[in-house]
């Protein structure tokens, strides 16, 4: 039974760390709105590590806005997923360079209008928001195949692999999170991220 368990949590993991990358490299390449967005989308306060401006954070929109609307499509305030699929929409619809409209509402309620010229999302910050956690997600998925496959004689080595395949899941999907969520509406499969 616990070994099924384990191996099951590592295939899980697997499966949602392909995704993970799928998913990055295709957000990398639509035209990036500016600011990083929780499940709900408001605004983190992420921002960028290297030298490059934010387009949406140097056009006034700040960390605990939520999106109301953007180029006149508005986001659902009752169905995150609904609001995410939005999003993804509009932006796969547009090109970098182009200037969106978008919506907000401030976290004291204050309504807030910014112009938002799309631009890509600065490699140094693909790297730093994407590719340092995925990469410590795989050293985390690969230590699960370790324990899995060649400490197969210790019930421990079966639990540490479990943890650590959720790990690889929970650490790996940190910029999915704040992109697309396509994992957090499945189940829920991290917890540990807040909705809003």
């Amino acid at each position: 039974m616990l070994y099924a368990l384990s191996g099951g949590l590592i295939a899980v993991a697997a499966l949602a760390m392909l995704v993970y990358l799928a998913t990055a490299l295709i957000t990398a390449s639509r035209p990036f709105l500016g600011v990083l967005v929780s499940p709900a989308l408001t605004v983190l306060e992420a921002g960028p590590v290297g030298t490059t401006d934010w387009p949406g954070l140097k056009s006034g929109l700040a960390a605990g806005d939520r999106l109301v609307s953007v180029n006149g499509t508005a986001l659902s305030r009752v169905d995150p997923a609904a609001a995410r699929t939005s999003l993804n929409e509009v932006l796969g619809s547009v090109s970098a360079g182009e200037t969106v409209v978008v919506e907000a509402v401030a976290a004291d309620g204050t309504a807030r209008s910014a112009s938002v010229q799309l631009a890509r999302l600065p490699l140094t910050d693909l790297v730093a928001y994407f590719g340092i956690p995925f990469a410590a997600g795989v050293v985390s998925l690969l230590t699960a195949i370790y324990l899995f496959l060649w400490r197969r004689e210790s019930v421990g080595a079966f639990v540490a692999s479990g943890i650590c395949a959720a790990m690889a899941v929970t650490i790996g999907g940190i910029y999915d999170v704040s992109t697309t969520s396509i994992l957090t509406r499945y189940g829920r499969l991290r917890p540990a991220f807040p909705a809003g």
